[in-house]
């Protein structure tokens, strides 16, 4: 058996990825070809087609190399078998990332053989709403939210949602060197700032789906994701100007009413364990998570 050779994820890849997601997706938000494109090169992913579908390696939280496969029912056994037997001739652990229940079903029917540790953390669950509650935000829960959205249509009566498109970009980009410039540099915000200019260099590609919240010409924010899995769109970045009150859960609440009718949830990614945006994401109305996990098989 001759080792599979792993290419790197480019905005090249697209055409290859998008066959399979999100049409097997998992709901995970890190696995929308958007989100693997744009963040290539902080997760060092590349990509194989293998049985027909592809396979991505990455380290998507910096540590040993792990396999994401899609969730392709058929797929499922010849993929998994073949990375092991791969991971056997290297002497190597496999470690495979995914959605804890559906990874766990998967390696219990088709390497029934194998033992398994599964390692879990909620600061890389994903946090899912329902489509319905950002499009109304009612009840108990959401009354500020829907008052400071009040607030900003009451203050901006002719601003309007407009799909995000190449002649938005430097628009946006000048939105974006204002937005950074207001707020400490980190790691983290570096490594955003470069996936969302590979997104905005790349909106046709990748099928984006984005729009951008404007008032008088001048930009207010902007947003855009992807369909994660059947019926359920990961919302990837969320930027509003922090001087108009009410901007951010205005443009959430548009942007969820402006998606395709088949959207019942939305996936607003993980809080990585940061204090301040796990408030964010628990001030919503959150539905559910998605429990995702890192599994070494034992060979």
């Amino acid at each position: 058996m001759f080792e599979t050779s792993f290419s790197p994820v480019t905005p090249e890849s697209a055409e290859t990825l998008l066959s399979a997601y999100p049409a097997f997706g998992s709901g995970d938000c890190n696995l929308t070809a958007v989100s693997l494109i744009s963040r290539a090169a902080a997760r060092k992913a590349s990509f194989a087609v293998i049985e027909g579908i592809p396979v991505v390696r990455w380290h998507p939280t910096g540590e040993e190399a792990a396999y994401a496969v899609p969730a392709c029912a058929e797929k499922m056994k010849p993929v998994l078998e073949h990375l092991s037997e791969e991971a056997r001739l290297r002497c190597e652990a496999l470690y495979i990332t995914g959605v804890v229940d559906d990874l766990v079903a998967n390696l219990t029917a088709h390497l029934p053989a194998v033992s398994f540790r599964l390692e879990s953390s909620n600061d890389y669950w994903d946090y899912i709403y329902d489509r319905e509650a950002f499009v109304t935000l009612a009840g108990r829960k959401l009354n500020g939210k829907r008052n400071f959205a009040r607030r900003f249509r009451a203050a901006h009566p002719q601003a309007t949602l407009e799909p995000l498109t190449p002649a938005h970009v430097p628009a946006v980009r000048d939105f974006l060197t204002g937005w950074y410039a207001e707020h400490d540099s980190n790691a983290g915000l570096t490594e955003e700032c470069e996936a969302i200019s590979i997104v905005l260099a790349n909106l046709t590609a990748l099928n984006v789906t984005g729009r951008v919240l404007t008032d008088a010409g001048r930009v207010l924010g902007f947003t855009y994701g992807a369909e994660c899995a059947p019926g359920l769109f990961a919302v990837h970045i969320e930027k509003a100007a922090r001087d108009v009150a009410g901007a951010y859960p205005a443009l959430a609440q548009e942007f969820a009413k402006s998606l395709p009718e088949h959207i019942t949830e939305l996936n607003r990614e993980e809080d990585l364990g940061i204090p301040g945006l796990r408030k964010a994401k628990t001030d919503w109305a959150v539905k559910r998570f998605i429990r995702k996990c890192r599994i070494c098989v034992d060979l």
